[in-house]
């Protein structure tokens, strides 16, 4: 556990150059189940964000 708490310190502070360049920070499992209000399948959820962001590209594009 203190090695995870490590590394999470390390990639949120920028201080993880033996992981690279990138930066990236753990998640622990769990953290957003909170967040989760219903379950659906992976097909309608891709195409839930598939709408939104169709929706979004068309009225970006209208204000240019």
């Amino acid at each position: 556990m203190g090695h995870i708490r490590e590394m999470h310190r390390k990639s949120v502070t920028g201080t993880d150059a033996e992981f690279g360049t990138t930066n990236r920070a753990n998640v622990w499992v769990g953290a957003s189940v909170g967040l989760v209000n219903k379950l659906e399948n992976a097909a309608d959820i891709v195409e839930e964000v598939r709408t939104g962001v169709t929706q979004v590209l068309k009225s970006s594009t209208a204000r240019l």
